[in-house]
């Protein structure tokens, strides 16, 4: 292809206005030394701001989280429903089964009692305890002031 076979599409006609000035000739580096500095600033701003925002918003809910009971409300309403079972007043479980149902303190204290009766003291052997280790239990809560 040579020099002469493009055509004259690059050449302007007699009609047309005369050629324009670069858009972009002139740039002030004033102008934009500001616009950056603007647009640094700003990201800057929005950065400390966001930082502050997720600093407190941490802070609050970690306080939330560690001194506060709303995570443990579930355990704690289990936890009372389970006390009130163990120390609330006696009622059947099953009458016809013969179950009731008697606070803890009491239960104790009848199974004390009941193994404290003279004919089931030879019988007695508790958590690999024998006669002799509950005796020498026994003595010590006496002696302490604890016994009858």
């Amino acid at each position: 292809m040579s020099h002469d076979d493009h055509g004259d599409w690059f050449r302007h006609e007699e009609g047309e206005a005369l050629p324009q000035a670069e858009h972009a000739a002139h740039v002030s580096s004033i102008g934009l030394g500001v616009t950056f500095l603007g647009i640094a600033f700003g990201v800057t701003i929005v950065i400390l701001l966001l930082v502050a925002y997720f600093n407190a918003y941490t802070r609050t809910a970690k306080v939330a989280r560690q001194e506060g009971t709303a995570l443990a409300a579930d355990q704690m309403s289990y936890r009372a429903a389970e006390n009130t079972k163990l120390n609330g007043p006696a009622q059947w479980i099953d009458r016809d089964a013969g179950m009731i149902r008697v606070p803890i303190a009491d239960a104790m204290e009848q199974v004390i009692e009941f193994y404290d009766e003279p004919e089931r003291r030879g019988a007695l052997e508790w958590n690999g305890r024998t006669r002799e280790g509950v005796n020498d239990i026994q003595t010590a809560v006496q002696t302490s002031g604890g016994g009858n």
